[in-house]
């Protein structure tokens, strides 16, 4: 896979994780406090996430950091 392929992947899985959830984006937004239009921006695989981001996402989302790479 290449870095953009990583980068859909990874927003496609934030994106499922979140419905599956019942999240809206401000919802995660209000969790994370990252901004919605961030949000929909790495959803979209328009945005590359931070680090933090990377990090923080997952323990919201309550599962591992390897699942957004699946």
């Amino acid at each position: 896979m290449n870095f953009t392929t990583y980068k859909q992947k990874i927003g496609e899985n934030i994106r499922y994780r979140r419905i599956r959830y019942n999240l809206s984006q401000e919802g995660l937004e209000k969790l994370t406090g990252i901004h919605r239009i961030t949000i929909s921006q790495i959803e979209r695989g328009k945005k590359n996430v931070s680090l933090r981001y990377l990090c923080l996402l997952p323990e919201i989302l309550n599962i591992e950091i390897t699942d957004l790479f699946k």
